[in-house]
């Protein structure tokens, strides 16, 4: 029980650090895209040489909506969480949660994925798309999405054992 509530408290803590970082993002893209210099964009910084370039806001555009999608799985987990938290480890009610949570980790990931190869392909010249700093960051998202849609779909089965067992006794 105490490592549902530690889990619960983890992702209240990400989901809220999730949203100021979209936030923030969404502020600072607007700014951008309006024109107002920030002291915190400098002529210095080297993404400022590709803003011509309408594939840079495609890319920012797709990869914030890979974000908010991301920060939906995590809404949808914390949701799980506190079901289970309520000591309803058989509820049907746990099930959608927890596919949601999944199926948006493994997009985010294999999206986010797709972006980052893509753009150090085009803005760093990077032959090597499989291979990034985050290559094993996304492919673990990934693997973390379908590890609980496996679960959403091993307790839909317990959940199903569990009411065959009760209409037997």
């Amino acid at each position: 029980m105490n490592s549902i509530k530690v889990l619960n408290t983890l992702l209240n803590v990400i989901l809220v650090l999730l949203i100021i970082s979209v936030g923030v993002t969404i502020v600072f893209g607007v700014l951008f895209l309006t024109g107002v210099r920030s002291s915190i964009i400098t002529s210095d910084t080297p993404l400022l040489n590709f803003t011509s370039d309408p594939l840079l806001y495609v890319f920012g555009g797709i990869l914030l909506i890979v974000y908010v999608l991301f920060t939906f799985g995590v809404w949808q987990l914390r949701k799980a969480a506190t079901i289970f938290l309520n000591d309803s480890f058989y509820a049907s009610k746990v099930l959608r949660p927890l596919l949601l949570a999944g199926k948006s980790f493994v997009v985010a990931g294999i999206f986010a994925w797709l972006i980052d190869g893509l753009s150090s392909i085009h803005f760093g010249n990077q032959l090597a798309m499989s291979i990034s700093d985050n290559t094993f960051i996304y492919l673990f998202i990934t693997s973390i999405g379908l590890f609980i849609m496996l679960m959403s779909s091993v307790i839909e089965k317990a959940i199903n054992l569990k009411n065959e067992n009760d209409l037997t006794i």
